[in-house]
């Protein structure tokens, strides 16, 4: 049996606040851009929160998007959480009749309940609060429920501002249900949805200067905001421990930092007080931007992505997790994405925004309608899921497939993927991944496992594709079980990088050329070996043989 995996929308991040000045006259919320700014998330206890997700029905390839709450995964019971619309002004309202839609999955768990108020503001605290009689959705004994309408809802009894909301709750227990709820209507036909308010933190076609970002209280260290963009110039870096020492030119001297850069608002900025410094996390973000591997980067302009906070004691970027250099120093159009240096490029990314592999299933038996699932969260990311067990194990095999990936072009070439599996009685001696040349037979990869007892994400290790460059290749996961062990397996981020090897062979002499070693040390007479050539304004990784 061959299924293919529809690709689901993303969902947005949810929203932790609204105000009154979001005042609306109806509601027609069915949360397909998963929970509206305008609506507000409360946690009264517990460490969990709605999220917007959605599900795919593989037969009829019709897409539910809704809220959701459940005290899964959670670590700190008990659950008491609400999800509150925007203030609703009922005088204005046409229809004053409120609808909505439930779904429960119970996981064992009759004890939760999920109810709907009407209620006098967005802060349950203070509120009054007011219990709707709606009919809402029952727990069967395995699997989610259908979905079940709540029933006309009168709410002309109400006068001014009023707000909808729904409670979840949930003692500590072994197991817990999720409730969702969706197509939430009020006065629908009159219903608006708000405008998203402009971005502080500034986009990739539109970043925001250094000056700007500079204008922006910065807080304190570790307790910054990430999703900031900036554009800026790299105009040197800090080799200490203070922005005091920053040093405004190339990094060519025994102190130099590859763990930092130092950007201004023009290539010329040597004020210190108008520049940020940039944490370099260790990988490719640090390989292609560090002025010691990387000496003809000073001077041009890049559009950072990170977290605004405390460095070197001042206003900082750090955890940047993506750049572009913008051509011509000055453009605010959306840049190339930039070339990292030997350690590849990224040639394939997959299993985060959405999935476009493929399920085929050696052996499903009767009780499973399917084995591998693609799941979207805003609560626990995108990945794949894999099991075999519906209140019981199941003995079954089913294969993850990727597209093809063509490595025909590169010299080097490695994947990398984050998994997590919390029960393993059988996951290690059945399950593995597997590469295979196009068309040719499947062949196991050593992959490291991570450890059993808790949902934690983990890299499965850097897995070299030496035996797969200059051919095209695809990956799989194989999921197999046994009436003794059905564990579940989770895969998500999964990368395939390659490119040139980087290194070129100096034959001889032109001009008169500097040397560095890797760490930006200068080498007066190199031996055999990797070094960093400079001549004038160039520079280049070569082998000194």
């Amino acid at each position: 049996m061959k299924r293919t995996l529809l690709t689901l929308a993303a969902c947005a991040t949810l929203s932790i606040s609204a105000f009154a000045a979001d005042e609306v006259v109806g509601l027609n919320e069915s949360f397909t851009s998963g929970i509206p700014s305008n609506w507000t998330n409360v946690k009264v206890s517990g460490d969990k929160e709605f999220y917007g997700t959605s599900f795919t029905n593989k037969e009829t390839n019709e897409t539910t998007y809704y809220a959701a709450m459940t005290g899964y995964k959670g670590t700190q019971p008990p659950y008491n959480a609400w999800l509150i619309s925007p203030a609703v002004n009922i005088d204005d309202a046409a229809s004053k009749t409120l609808t909505f839609r439930t779904q429960v999955n119970g996981y064992g768990n009759q004890n939760s309940t999920f109810k709907a108020y009407v209620l006098t503001s967005n802060d349950p605290a203070s509120a009054t609060t007011t219990e709707l009689s709606a009919t809402f959705a029952v727990a069967p004994e395995s699997g989610y429920s259908s979905w079940v309408e709540s029933g006309n809802l009168d709410l002309s009894s109400y006068k001014g501002v009023i707000y909808i909301g729904f409670n979840y709750v949930a003692p500590e227990e072994a197991n817990y249900s999720t409730w969702c709820v969706t197509d939430v209507k009020l006065n629908a036909d009159n219903a608006t949805k708000p405008e998203e308010p402009a971005s502080d933190k500034g986009t990739l076609s539109n970043p925001l200067t250094v000056a700007e970002l500079l204008a922006n209280d910065c807080p304190a260290k570790d307790a910054g905001e990430a999703g900031w963009f900036v554009k800026g110039y790299i105009v040197g870096y800090v080799p200490g421990m203070a922005m005091s020492e920053t040093v405004f030119g190339p990094a060519a001297s025994a102190d130099a930092q590859q763990t930092n850069i130092v950007i201004g608002g023009s290539s010329a900025e040597d004020e210190i007080e108008a520049c940020v410094p940039v944490q370099l996390p260790k990988g490719s973000v640090r390989d292609g931007l560090n002025l010691v591997q990387n000496p003809d980067n000073l001077g041009k302009c890049v559009i950072l992505q990170g977290t605004y906070e405390k460095y070197f004691s001042v206003a900082g970027l750090k955890s940047v997790v993506s750049y572009q250099f913008v051509e011509g120093g000055g453009s605010t159009t959306d840049p190339d994405p930039v070339t990292p240096p030997a350690t590849g490029d990224a040639i394939y990314e997959g299993l985060s925004a959405s999935c476009d592999w493929t399920f085929e299933d050696t052996t499903l038996p009767e009780g499973l309608t399917y084995v591998w699932l693609w799941k979207e969260s805003d609560q626990y990311g995108n990945y794949l899921n894999g099991s075999a067990f519906n209140k019981e194990a199941f003995a079954a095999e089913s294969w993850a497939i990727s597209p093809v990936v063509d490595l025909t072009a590169v010299e080097e070439a490695t994947v990398t993927f984050e998994h997590a599996a919390k029960f393993q009685t059988t996951l290690r001696d059945l399950c593995g991944f597997y590469v295979r040349e196009e068309n040719g037979d499947w062949k196991k990869a050593e992959i490291t496992w991570p450890e059993a007892g808790a949902w934690t994400w983990s890299s499965a290790g850097d897995i070299d594709l030496k035996d797969y460059v200059g051919k095209k290749a695809q990956f799989a996961f194989k999921y197999e079980s046994s009436a003794e062990g059905a564990d579940t397996w989770e895969v998500r981020n999964f990368v395939v990088k390659g490119g040139k090897s980087g290194i070129e062979t100096v034959e001889t002499e032109e001009a008169e050329a500097v040397y560095y070693n890797l760490q930006g040390v200068r080498v007066i007479n190199p031996e055999n070996g990797l070094y960093i050539e400079r001549r004038g304004n160039k520079a280049r990784k070569v082998v000194i043989k």
